[in-house]
């Protein structure tokens, strides 16, 4: 059997630490992702009840005349 050389073994264990990193910078890039999504939808809530908050509070005045 062929032994391999202690080179491609060095190769081999850096490859396969290069593919770990990009998984994890794609987890964490995920991760990000994903946090930012939540801030956007907790913002675009909020945004949306404040519109409803407006509008109701100018259906009131307008009732109250």
């Amino acid at each position: 059997m062929f032994e391999r050389s202690e080179f491609a073994k060095i190769l081999d264990k850096q490859g396969n630490l290069t593919l770990e990193l990009k998984k994890r910078e794609r987890v964490s890039e995920d991760a990000q992702n994903q946090h930012i999504l939540y801030i956007a939808k907790n913002y675009f809530a909020e945004i949306q009840s404040l519109k409803a908050a407006v509008f109701f509070t100018e259906e009131l005045s307008i009732i109250e005349r």
